[in-house]
């Protein structure tokens, strides 16, 4: 498992001081969230990046993939594996098959070598990860964090039979498109959205922490049941979110999956950086700084010691199974099963 490390580690560390930043400066918080972003988004599978996770399906033949997520490398049905087996530090299972991206579907052979195997294939975008009730609903959002009780969010759909789009008030008497929902606590006044038929839009600000939003249907004795449909977290400002299908699915359908992180913004102490080396932020914070002071030539150095540093985490994680070139690639080798 790669050595993940928070945001109060990195300024504990040495870095801060370093860079010339004192811990609680905000600039050291902005470009140690701009180096992860521009690292990740180079095209390398480094240690961090790349995250074994687990998609529960219960019956449905479609999900959406944790926040953060930017693609499935590789998965399989859980359901229908024999065994597995350790091939690389990437994964704790053997045999899978590479995703090939795109809208190629993927086939998914279990072990067993089953006659009847599932795909995983895109399927456009959602912005809920719940199937919506068939009946018309409320929605309402509750807060984690006390800090966000009373927040705004702002809910587009559709009215329940109408089929025209729900409005709200603009704040000048006129009417814009969705409305206002306040984030609530579950133990005090619980503010909701008129009746919809469908949601297709979910839009917030920053908050502290996530908000989880429910579909709220009534029965005729007055009963309610709240469906789970989405949790933002705290730096998500939209719903929206990659679909993927599931064909020839069984019922229940329990996935296992290797994805690929992009950059997920770090905001609190305890939040989690994506790329598992504290060394290679700090240098790309410091290069970053050195850009800005415009010393190019340091800036540029940096950067190559920031990406040679993921190389070698990478490597001490994969062992020599797997090959890694310059720009962080990890490259596919005949004693591994996937990348």
């Amino acid at each position: 498992m790669p050595a993940l490390f928070t945001l109060a580690e990195l300024k504990a560390s040495r870095w801060p001081n370093r860079v010339g930043f004192c811990p609680t400066d905000p600039r050291l918080l902005q470009l140690a969230n701009e180096a992860q972003r521009r690292l990740v988004d180079m095209p390398a599978r480094w240690v961090g990046t790349c995250q074994y996770v687990d998609l529960i399906l219960n019956g449905r033949s479609w999900f959406c993939c944790p926040p953060g997520v930017t693609t499935i490398l590789a998965a399989y049905n859980a359901g229908n594996r024999g065994r597995g087996e350790l091939l690389n530090g990437w994964h704790q299972f053997g045999g899978i098959a590479d995703y090939a991206g795109g809208n190629t579907p993927q086939w998914i052979q279990p072990w067993s070598g089953d006659p009847a195997p599932v795909f995983v294939a895109e399927d456009g975008v959602s912005p809920v990860v719940n199937d919506l009730p068939t009946v018309p609903f409320t929605v309402r959002c509750y807060a984690n964090f006390a800090d966000d009780v009373g927040k705004a969010t702002r809910i587009y759909g559709l009215l329940p039979f109408e089929n025209l789009p729900v409005v709200g008030d603009d704040g000048s008497g006129g009417y814009r498109p969705g409305v206002e929902l306040l984030v609530s606590d579950r133990e005090g006044t619980i503010d909701e959205t008129p009746s919809l038929g469908t949601v297709t839009l979910i839009e917030k600000g920053v908050t502290t922490g996530p908000v989880d939003l429910y579909a709220v249907t009534t029965d005729v004795e007055g009963a309610e049941t709240e469906t789970f449909i989405q949790q933002l977290e705290s730096w998500e400002t939209t719903s929206i979110r990659q679909r993927w299908v599931v064909n020839t699915c069984p019922s229940p359908c329990a996935l296992k999956a290797i994805v690929k992180l992009g950059h997920i913004p770090v905001t609190r102490d305890t939040d989690f950086f994506v790329l598992a080396s504290l060394d290679a932020v700090g240098s790309g914070v410091l290069s970053l700084k050195r850009h800005e002071e415009r010393a190019y030539d340091e800036a540029a150095l940096l950067w190559s010691q920031a990406i040679g540093l993921l190389d070698d985490a990478t490597r001490n994680l994969t062992g020599d199974r797997v090959s890694v070139n310059s720009r962080g690639l990890a490259l596919k080798s005949r004693f591994s099963g996937f990348i």
